[in-house]
């Protein structure tokens, strides 16, 4: 099955979720600062992401569930 990568203003993706390795982040709008949570709201990683798609790198990250925060709204992930 295809998804449509098609997203609207300021949504963003996160796929594949659940996911072992790379995360990729669509988002139609730069999204400025991002930050990845731990189940504990503690910050474990930050950076800037720009329009379209990121690729991050979740493998060193702990089997559990995370989420991304920007601008006030929260995503949330799971890794494998």
């Amino acid at each position: 099955m295809i998804e449509s990568l098609f997203i609207e203003p300021n949504e963003l993706k996160l796929y594949p979720n659940p996911t072992q390795f790379i995360l990729n982040i669509t988002i139609s709008q730069r999204a400025g600062l991002v930050s990845y949570l731990d189940a504990k709201g503690l910050v474990v990683q930050s950076q800037e992401i720009e329009a379209g798609i990121t690729a991050i790198n979740v493998s060193s990250l702990t089997v559990g569930v995370y989420f991304i925060q920007n601008a006030g709204t929260i995503w949330k992930f799971i890794k494998q």
